[in-house]
């Protein structure tokens, strides 16, 4: 389970102005060591990890949480231009702390923005920067601070593109040599598949459904080191009516959970089809099942059984573009 603190009564702090203002109100704690005179509080005395930050001769203020400098806002410049510096992190306390202060955050993990061109730029930023960096990626830095994304405002406060810049993202795609090793074991498990299929009329007969987490194991989990082996080794025999017996059912069980969910053939505990009983059988709509779509779900489960089924290598995706619904850091 994951826990965050309760962020709901600290201001919210969107530019430098709301960040020197809230500074200039706030006297620093009297009687309290642990503030120094560039600090100030945005809850009370004992919360020391919710703070403000001044630097030298106000040249920026830092929005902090814990020790982490999550926003810095730099003074505008004499045209009215703004710098700002987004710190992401993927704790939760973070990504509420963050979708609380930036303008234009979604959930603390992007942010969406007009630029000077009118069109809308994706700004992503929720990460752990350090071990983002260890990848070689290019710093973002201001000071002797690290940061996810440096963003440039002009007057009328759109996006200036090209003086901004934000953490490399990319999305998973399939290399050539792992496209050349599926096709190698497709062709090796042909005879599996087919055996399968054979087996079809049984599996159907032996239905069965999770009502709840209908897709929570693509392979019977049993035995799936011994699985992999023989399946990396080519030598099937061995674990062949392990497959086809096991592993064949649970794939079925699996379509066929997806199939009456899907269908809201499922109510509560029980079966039912436009009111009526379908014979208090899971067996019933059974057939609907077709032979390709048991085959499709047996060739995943097996891929997956050897680590063949995800991508294996990263596409850089371009900077402010729209991005997909998985990306990576």
């Amino acid at each position: 389970m994951a826990f965050s603190a309760n962020i709901h009564d600290l201001p919210t702090i969107t530019s430098y102005e709301q960040a020197k203002k809230w500074f200039d109100k706030t006297p620093k704690p009297p009687r309290s060591v642990k503030w120094n005179d560039h600090e100030r509080p945005l809850k009370n005395v004992s919360a020391w990890h919710y703070r403000l930050e001044r630097g030298v001769n106000e040249a920026y203020f830092d929005v902090c949480l814990y020790h982490t400098k999550m926003i810095r806002y730099l003074k505008p410049d004499q045209f009215g231009y703004r710098l700002v510096y987004i710190r992401g992190d993927n704790s939760k306390t973070s990504r509420k702390f963050l979708a609380r202060n930036v303008s234009g955050s979604y959930g603390g993990e992007v942010a969406s923005y007009v630029g000077e061109d009118n069109k809308q730029c994706v700004v992503p930023f929720s990460h752990i920067v350090h071990k983002h960096y260890k990848r070689n990626h290019e710093e973002i830095r201001h000071g002797n601070e690290l940061f996810s994304a440096m963003l440039k405002f002009n007057p009328a406060g759109q996006l200036v593109i090209s003086e901004s810049d934000h953490i490399p993202v990319c999305r998973r795609v399939v290399s050539n040599e792992r496209k050349q090793e599926r096709a190698e074991f497709r062709k090796q498990i042909e005879t599996v598949k087919l055996l399968a299929l054979y087996r079809l009329d049984t599996y159907r007969a032996n239905a069965s459904w999770e009502y709840r987490s209908p897709f929570k194991a693509s392979v019977a989990t049993k035995d799936i080191n011994d699985l992999q082996r023989a399946l990396r080794v080519s030598d099937l025999d061995e674990e062949l009516e392990f497959i086809l017996t096991d592993v064949g059912q649970s794939v079925f069980d699996n379509v066929y959970s997806v199939y009456l969910n899907t269908n809201d053939l499922i109510v509560g505990n029980s079966w039912s089809m436009h009111g009526q009983s379908l014979r208090n059988s899971p067996k019933a709509l059974a057939s609907n099942i077709t032979d390709k779509q048991f085959l499709a779900a047996f060739e995943r489960a097996l891929l997956k059984a050897v680590r063949l089924h995800a991508p294996d290598t990263y596409e850089p995706l371009p900077k402010f573009a729209e991005l997909p619904r998985k990306f990576f850091w």
